[in-house]
């Protein structure tokens, strides 16, 4: 009798693929074997319980994200375009978006943490953000993920409909004003 060895990049894709389609109010054991035509026994032979699978997933995402997205140029300037990237990637996936950083049960604050690395690997490398402290940094960063989270929602519910050159131009003007230490009376 053969056995087929299913390995943990086959059950993380599975895991993404739940997730990109339908969230995670469908992400369980059942649900990830099912979508490989196996039982849940390869799952826990290779992840410790769902929560190891689903930060695994959120890494797949992250990377993705990265990989895809966010460090490619448009402006050349990452830091304009990073949250450029993450507009559009947001809009061209809502259910994965959604999911991984809107819904409760998601990994917002997993990936914020990634996001803040992400940010802070680029910030301290550009002259315009050299002088931040690093709690100044944490706001900045902060600050410019309320304005991209912003840009998605209104987007996604139809209230504002913006080009690919106005996501631009609005991110960098905002982004110039925290630069220019204009910030954000934040009080939470």
């Amino acid at each position: 009798m053969r056995y087929k060895i299913y390995t943990k990049e086959q059950i993380i894709r599975a895991g993404y693929n739940i997730i990109a389609r339908e969230g995670f109010d469908k992400f369980t054991a059942r649900n990830v074997a099912r979508e490989l035509g196996i039982s849940t026994q390869p799952i826990y032979l290779q992840f410790k319980n769902m929560d190891d699978l689903k930060h695994h997933v959120l890494d797949k995402v992250w990377a993705d994200l990265v990989k895809n997205s966010l460090t490619k140029p448009f402006t050349g300037d990452v830091l304009i375009d990073a949250p450029t990237h993450f507009v559009e990637w947001a809009l061209k996936k809502p259910i994965l978006y959604k999911a991984c950083w809107v819904d409760p049960n998601g990994g917002g604050k997993y990936l914020f943490g990634l996001s803040e690395e992400f940010y802070h690997e680029y910030a301290f490398k550009d002259e315009r953000f050299k002088h931040l402290s690093e709690q100044e940094f944490k706001m900045h960063h902060l600050e410019t993920l309320i304005l991209i989270s912003g840009l998605i929602s209104l987007q996604m519910s139809g209230i504002i409909t913006l080009s690919h050159d106005e996501i631009i131009k609005m991110i960098t003007k905002i982004l110039g004003d925290i630069a220019q230490g204009q910030k954000l009376e934040l009080n939470f």
